[in-house]
């Protein structure tokens, strides 16, 4: 299972509420696609019902800032994300923080995760203040 399928799961599959794609060669290139960008094969759709979305342990280079800052585009309904060895950086948090405001249950064990990061998630960005539009944590 790779990121032609992922395409196709998330185009064609819209009743789906929960997807878990383990150890899978999903890639950044994947969930760019899925976002209506380079590579991709069908035009943006939102997926409409998706609640769970579990992306643990791909295999190296893993998913980093530049897939997984799609997310919010190709699932804004997402209540929980499993992103178990996942590299995400400050943008990818904040992408998460700011496009993911639904988001009620978040798995990040072996992820790259600072401080500052978790803090960017609660407030929904830079620039932001406590409270100011941040999702539930």
């Amino acid at each position: 299972f790779g990121d032609e399928a992922l395409q196709g799961l998330m185009h064609f599959c819209l009743k789906l509420r929960y997807v878990a794609l383990h150890a899978c060669c999903i890639t950044d290139a994947g969930l760019v696609a899925c976002g209506g960008g380079q590579g991709s094969l069908y035009p943006l759709r939102p997926h409409p019902t998706l609640e769970c979305l579990d992306l643990s342990a791909q295999p190296a280079p893993g998913l980093s800032d530049a897939g997984l800052s799609c997310l919010p585009l190709v699932v804004p309904t997402l209540l929980r994300l499993n992103l178990f060895a996942a590299q995400l950086g400050t943008a990818g948090w904040v992408a998460l923080g700011q496009g993911l405001p639904l988001l009620t249950h978040l798995a990040v064990g072996g992820a790259k995760i600072t401080d500052a990061d978790l803090v960017l998630l609660a407030n929904g960005g830079p620039g932001m203040k406590a409270g100011d539009a941040a999702p539930p944590t």
